[in-house]
């Protein structure tokens, strides 16, 4: 984060809240909840990171600067309707974040020679879900 000049926050957010990314005076903010797990807060740096590389030009203008992010929210559709962020837009993010944190060459050799989902989930340091999707997305069998 810091090479790109974004300041990286752990907080202590609401219930349901990933995290965040925000413009202020041009500079951008990422922040995750501190009280999710190692594993939540890695993707979700990663998709907030996301927004920045792919959204940014979203955030910074107008009087909305914010977009928060309920990840894991049961009502994540919900994500802050008022932002100009869109559910094609997360889906972006998402996948941009998957490929960050699980890059689909490691992930076919880890996979190639055999590697347990658990393994693979732990390997790159996600959850087995998120493991899973990415398994899925690439197209590969469950191990």
């Amino acid at each position: 984060f810091s090479a790109l000049d974004i300041e990286y926050e752990e907080q202590d957010l609401q219930d349901h809240q990933s995290g965040f990314i925000e413009c202020k005076d041009g500079n951008y903010i990422v922040a995750v909840n501190a009280n999710e797990s190692a594993q939540r807060r890695r993707f979700t740096a990663a998709h907030e990171l996301a927004h920045y590389l792919l959204h940014r030009d979203l955030l910074c203008e107008g009087p909305l600067n914010r977009h928060v992010d309920k990840l894991f929210d049961p009502n994540a559709r919900r994500n802050d309707t008022a932002s100009r962020i869109t559910k094609s837009h997360e889906a972006q993010a998402n996948r941009l974040a998957a490929a960050i944190i699980m890059p689909a060459d490691l992930i076919r050799s880890y996979h190639a020679m055999g590697k347990s989902l658990d393994q693979l989930a732990q390997a790159f340091q996600v959850s087995r879900q998120a493991m899973q999707i990415r398994l899925d997305t690439l197209g590969l069998a469950k191990p």
